[in-house]
């Protein structure tokens, strides 16, 4: 669970593949293609829950990605971040870097304008 954890905080915050103009690879080495380590993580405490399937004669259900959940918990963290700093910018993007979320912070109507909201 923390390999695939760090996997969806790497994939959130730091890992992307970035191409020029040209359709040339940006991000072809380590050096520019960072994939996090222990110093770039926080702590990762973990607790378990039991809740057996209703569905098999063991109860038993499969694992898959169970730290994917993270990306998702921070484009919401850094959503309600912008929102508690009174910034109207939308988090519309699953990888969001440093610089993305300051470029939301500077000019939140960027991301703002993505979005349409109409109603009934």
């Amino acid at each position: 669970m923390h390999g695939a954890t760090v996997h969806a905080i790497g994939a959130a915050l730091y890992e992307t593949f970035a191409y020029d103009e040209y359709g040339q690879l940006l991000t072809s080495n380590f050096y520019d293609y960072h994939v996090p380590h222990a110093l770039d993580l926080p702590e990762i405490k973990t607790g378990h829950i039991e809740s057996p399937s209703p569905f098999s004669s063991l109860g038993t259900k499969g694992m898959g990605e169970g730290g994917g959940a993270a990306i998702h918990a921070i484009c919401a963290a850094i959503q309600d971040a912008l929102r508690a700093a009174g910034k109207s910018a939308v988090v519309n993007d699953s990888f969001n870097p440093p610089e993305r979320v300051w470029r939301m912070l500077q000019t939140p109507e960027e991301t703002a304008a993505l979005v349409e909201v109409t109603t009934q």
